[in-house]
């Protein structure tokens, strides 16, 4: 099932060097966190399902389609060859703005979520070296509370990572190096308040 993506916080560009090159050239990459679900002003109209609406009225499945919620982080290559590069997704939930409506007998039991923490991408991604290996890192925190670190090139999971906050994280990560000895800190900030 193709979702369009909807890109809910400013992407960020990056300088690499380039692979195999000792010529010092470099390249590009733009990092873009992105959410998926269905827009419900877009299909109206188009499919008879209404957000609200208790009803099923044919094609549609039978969960209302506005209820889930999913993100991501995706790579662009910038340059003589501009190309989408890897993606990788991260959170799937259920929207908490949405009513539970299951139509089929003797379907799952779906539980509300209490928690109101969607699965969106609202924070734009962060990108430095935060191991001092040289390779670069990309760090992004979610509506759901997760802050995930990947390898920047190939976006595989960094060790110990994604660690889940009580709450969204809705803002950048900051990284600096406040200590003054080379190690670079993070500052991560979630809509509860609290500051890691």
């Amino acid at each position: 099932v193709r979702l369009p993506p909807h890109i809910l916080c400013t992407p960020v560009v990056a300088e690499f060097p380039k692979l195999y090159n000792s010529n010092g050239e470099t390249e590009y990459f733009m990092f873009v966190a992105v959410s998926y679900y269905f827009d419900e002003d877009e299909y109206e109209g188009f499919f008879a399902y209404k957000r609200f609406s208790s009803t099923d009225h044919g094609d549609e499945t039978e969960v209302q389609r506005g209820m889930y919620l999913a993100n991501s982080i995706m790579i662009y290559h910038l340059g003589e060859n501009p190309r989408w590069g890897r993606q990788e997704h991260l959170d799937m939930s259920a929207d908490h703005s949405a009513p539970v409506n299951t139509t089929l007998v003797g379907s799952i039991e779906l539980r509300q979520d209490n928690s109101k923490l969607g699965a969106l991408a609202l924070a734009s991604p962060t990108v430095a070296d935060i191991d001092g290996d040289g390779n670069m890192e990309v760090i992004l925190g979610t509506s759901m509370g997760l802050l995930y670190v990947f390898d920047a090139r190939n976006l595989f999971d960094k060790e110990n990572f994604p660690v889940q906050l009580p709450f969204g994280i809705e803002h950048r990560v900051i990284v600096e190096d406040v200590r003054g000895d080379t190690n670079l800190e993070m500052f991560v900030a979630d809509v509860g308040g609290n500051i890691v």
